[in-house]
């Protein structure tokens, strides 16, 4: 009888631990809202000014993010070429995003000699890293945190679920090689830097609470 007792005391707490985890507080909305921003990123367009070996005025502008990319280390004439994008797609490959194999190219239309050119393809990892947006690759530089929850509503059905509103302030947690990337391109301010005010919709679920985003 006393251990009959003990089992359905133990039980019960099971339970009401259960319960508990689940009911609405900071904690638990604060780590609901991150779970949702770091799988999504903070993602933006990144390009590489690529200069073509057969003309020095002519560039293009290649995202980071492409398939596959490939560029020259030196002109025509043996001047060199490509330095920034070279060393920005050098930091890439060493965070196994890219990976390069070499080929070679006449170095003018017509000529028998050749110029050395560098393809660098975008990994699996690299691909995760993407997200293409209007046809656009957008590369995830990191991601937003919550710093505080300023409020949140009472749960209350809404067209048959049960959700409550939050307000918080977020900040941005940059990957760690995204200040060598810009600093290797001339530019050493991230473009995320200062804390904003957001809002989000939370959801109960059988699994627990949700972002309403992660639904859709």
């Amino acid at each position: 009888m006393k251990q009959t007792v003990t089992f359905s005391l133990i039980a019960a707490a099971i339970l009401a631990a259960g319960c508990s985890d689940n009911k609405p507080s900071n904690s638990l909305f604060e780590k609901t809202i991150n779970r949702h921003a770091e799988k999504q990123g903070v993602c933006v367009p990144l390009v590489l000014n690529v200069q073509n070996p057969r003309s020095a005025e002519n560039f293009a502008q290649t995202p980071i993010g492409t398939a596959e990319i490939k560029l020259a280390e030196k002109d025509a004439q043996g001047n060199e070429i490509n330095r920034t994008a070279l060393k920005q797609l050098r930091i890439l490959e060493k965070e196994d995003f890219y990976e390069h194999t070499e080929e070679s190219i006449p170095a003018a239309f017509g000529s028998e000699e050749k110029t050395k050119v560098l393809v660098y393809r975008l990994t699996e990892k690299g691909e995760k890293q993407t997200r293409v947006r209007n046809k656009m690759p957008h590369f995830c530089i990191g991601h937003q945190k919550v710093n505080k929850i300023n409020w949140y509503t009472e749960p209350s059905p809404s067209n048959g679920m049960t959700v409550s509103r939050v307000s918080y302030e977020a900040k941005f947690v940059p990957e760690k090689w995204i200040g060598n990337l810009l600093k290797a391109g001339g530019n050493e301010k991230l473009p995320f830097d200062e804390i904003r005010a957001q809002t989000a919709t939370l959801v109960k679920t059988s699994d627990g609470w949700k972002d309403i985003r992660e639904l859709r």
